[in-house]
């Protein structure tokens, strides 16, 4: 399964999401920062030089997000597009941590607009893109 992580170097919720990735065995991750980083503390990953985070501010900003983390999960019924830290984290635990990989997520488990049933009333935290999110604040809503 090929899922599309975009996240900020300098957001707390974000490392909370980068976290949760040791030791994934299910999806193959493709990092797409919004910041220039050398590089990440995970086993495997390598810098693209042609890397420019300024395609992942313009997707963000086309889809009308403004905060990270958010995870995209091409499907067959298109893209999902979950946001915020928990439920990221929830999706991660329950897709990507498999003896054998999942080809697609279940189609009863989602509403509208990709969002996992079980996590809808819960507070997500995330960081805005266009202000920094230093570590131990929350961001301003």
């Amino acid at each position: 399964k090929q899922v599309y992580l975009i996240f900020s170097s300098n957001c707390p919720h974000c490392a909370e999401v980068l976290q949760a990735l040791e030791s994934c065995n299910s999806c193959n991750f493709h990092f797409n920062p919004i910041d220039r980083i050398a590089g990440l503390d995970l086993p495997g990953v390598e810098r693209k030089a042609s890397h420019d985070p300024e395609v992942n501010r313009g997707l963000l900003a086309m889809l009308g997000i403004e905060e990270v983390p958010v995870l995209l999960v091409p499907g067959p019924e298109g893209m999902s597009v979950i946001r915020g830290d928990k439920r990221i984290i929830a999706y991660i635990r329950a897709e990507c941590f498999r003896a054998a990989p999942v080809l697609n997520v279940d189609p009863s488990r989602l509403l509208g607009e990709g969002s996992l049933e079980l996590f809808r009333d819960e507070k997500d935290d995330g960081c805005n893109v266009t202000v920094d999110c230093p570590p131990g604040e929350q961001p301003k809503k």
